[in-house]
């Protein structure tokens, strides 16, 4: 297991408003300043640094030690609440029955995490050439037979 004093450099996924209020609160409680958080989502962000794809490092949170031990999934989240004295909190985690499917619960939530309220998707209009559509608009037609309503975009 790694020292709770060593630095340690997440990678975390900006769009997602849950891994930005978890990133937050991880800062708030980093007395040591020893997490280092990247948002994989910002515009100047380049994966190669870290020797991997955009859609890699999209899949789950990763993490990178001084020494290059590179971690991901519900791992970093371990190391992460270590570092910031609240190891306690996950320590269940790590038992040899629940640490399967902690895993498998992490990974569920990474892979489906863009559907979550709040989730901003990238878009033509993050460059400012947006093509939204614009909302319909409910007209009522009437005739002598019918009283139907007819929604027509504008």
């Amino acid at each position: 297991m790694n020292s709770v004093n060593e630095k340690i450099t997440v990678l975390y996924d900006g769009k997602c408003p849950l891994c930005k209020r978890e990133i937050a609160f991880l800062q708030r409680m980093d007395r040591k300043n020893i997490i280092t958080p990247i948002n994989i989502s910002a515009p100047d962000f380049d994966p190669t640094q870290f020797g991997r794809t955009p859609e890699e490092l999209d899949a789950r949170i990763h993490a990178f030690l001084p020494d290059g031990t590179y971690i991901t999934g519900m791992e970093v989240f371990r190391q992460l609440y270590d570092r910031i004295g609240l190891g306690w909190t996950v320590s269940w985690t790590r038992l040899p029955v629940v640490r399967p499917i902690a895993n498998r619960a992490y990974d569920l939530f990474a892979r489906n995490r863009h559907f979550l309220p709040g989730y901003t998707h990238a878009s033509s209009c993050d460059t400012g050439t947006c093509t939204l559509k614009p909302k319909p608009t409910v007209i009522k037609e009437t005739t002598p037979h019918t009283n139907k309503r007819v929604i027509h975009p504008k």
